[in-house]
Formats: C-alpha cells, sequence, structure tokens
C-alpha cells in the first residue's frame, strides 16, 4: 500500500482527487436522486481512488509495466456484467453458467490466461 510504502504526498493527493470527485457527482446526483445519489457518488469516489492508487502503484512502487494485462481483465470484467446485466430477468442458474462462461471465454480470447495455462495435471505438467 501507499502508506506502508510511506508516499504519504500520494496518499494525500489520492484523497483530495476522490474527495473533489465526490463533491462534482454529490452536488449533481443529490437534488435529482437524493439518498441513491449520494450512495452513487461515494462508489464512483472510492472507484476513482482505487484505480489511481492502483496505477499509481503499478507505476511506481512495483515497476511491473504490464498495463495490457491489467485492460484485458478489465475488459473481460466489463463483458461479464455486460452479461449478467443483460440476464437480468432471467433465473440464476442461467445467469450463473452464463456468466462463467462468457469471463472465462473472454479472459482466453483477450490473451488473459493461455489454454496452456488450463492444463490441470495433464500429460506434460511438471511435479511440484
Amino acid at each position: 500500500s501507499l502508506r506502508a510504502a510511506n508516499r504519504w504526498k500520494a496518499v494525500v493527493t489520492l484523497v483530495c482527487v476522490a474527495l473533489v470527485v465526490n463533491l462534482g457527482v454529490n452536488a449533481w446526483a443529490m437534488p435529482r436522486y437524493h439518498h441513491v445519489g449520494a450512495a452513487w457518488a461515494r462508489g464512483i469516489s472510492e472507484i476513482v481512488f482505487v484505480a489511481l492508487g492502483t496505477a499509481y502503484s503499478l507505476r511506481r512502487l512495483s515497476g511491473l509495466s504490464e498495463y495490457a494485462f491489467v485492460m484485458r481483465l478489465v475488459a473481460a470484467s466489463v463483458g461479464l456484467a455486460g452479461t449478467l446485466r443483460g440476464l437480468d430477468a432471467w433465473p440464476l442458474w442461467i445467469q450463473l453458467p452464463a456468466g462463467v462462461a462468457v469471463y472465462a471465454g473472454l479472459l482466453v480470447l483477450l490473451g488473459a490466461v493461455r489454454m496452456s495455462d488450463l492444463n490441470f495435471g495433464g500429460p506434460g505438467t511438471p511435479e511440484p
């Protein structure tokens, strides 16, 4: 975490950005949607905080430059969310396998998971 890494300037900056986002979304959403708008504003500001904190950590702390991989995971998650949203009226026993199939398929299609990664104990798998 940024606190553990003693990156207090980054933490304060991220908190301030999240605060500004929260205030802006609240100013727009609360008059229209009341307490539900406030809840959405809180959620949106938390998403902004986590996304910016993760981006900063990946770039500055870990030396990891594999942003394409992270974006593949995000794209697969968005596909899963869209599928579940589209199947909202369907029963859970249909939603669950459809969601798993779409998410797994997108992970493979986008290259986040290779087919060779799915070789669980088959021939050619090294012993631990």
